[in-house]
């Protein structure tokens, strides 16, 4: 780092990106792994950071006195590497199917489409049932905020409703 102020800002961008990624890496993946899977994938997906921090505490005692800047530059340089990979597959990030089917986006089409890529689904009635199971998963989550007392819509509640059994019924359409 040529100044202490180079050095400040670059280990806030870096410890910015590694919070961010920390909590958005489990939402991610809750949101695209089958329901047998999310607690699994949840859990790795924070062993991964543990295991990360211990090999950065393990690295960060070899490089010790003037060769710290060798393990500065190694943290460069592996985001590098991932932004490499991520640009040679942009596809390989896809948008989660949950989020396609909320907020009054109810993009049907390319949800099923993501669900199919994603569990390697061969036919309609699978897909039709990952589908009904995130529009309950939704639906039932609604309820549970109404039975806390936290004061559900009744209308968007029923909207929801609604949307599960055009989703269901769409499936059988197409």
């Amino acid at each position: 780092a040529p100044t202490i102020h180079f050095l400040i800002a670059a280990r806030f961008l870096i410890g910015f990106a590694s919070g961010f990624s920390t909590v958005l890496v489990p939402i991610y993946l809750g949101e695209i792994s089958p329901p047998n899977l999310r607690g699994r994938l949840g859990t790795l997906a924070q062993f991964g950071v543990v295991v990360g921090i211990l090999a950065a505490d393990g690295l960060g005692m070899l490089f010790t006195g003037e060769n710290w800047r060798y393990l500065f530059g190694l943290t460069f340089a592996l985001a590098f590497v991932q932004i490499f990979f991520i640009l040679r597959a942009p596809n390989s990030l896809l948008e989660s199917p949950r989020w396609l089917l909320s907020n009054g986006r109810q993009d049907v089409k390319r949800a099923r489409n993501i669900i199919r890529k994603l569990r390697g689904f061969r036919n309609e009635y699978e897909v039709d049932v990952e589908l009904g199971h995130i529009v309950s998963s939704s639906n039932s989550n609604l309820s549970d905020m109404d039975s806390t007392g936290a004061g559900v819509d009744k209308d968007k509640q029923k909207q929801v409703s609604e949307r599960a059994l055009k989703i269901v019924e769409s499936g059988y359409i197409m």
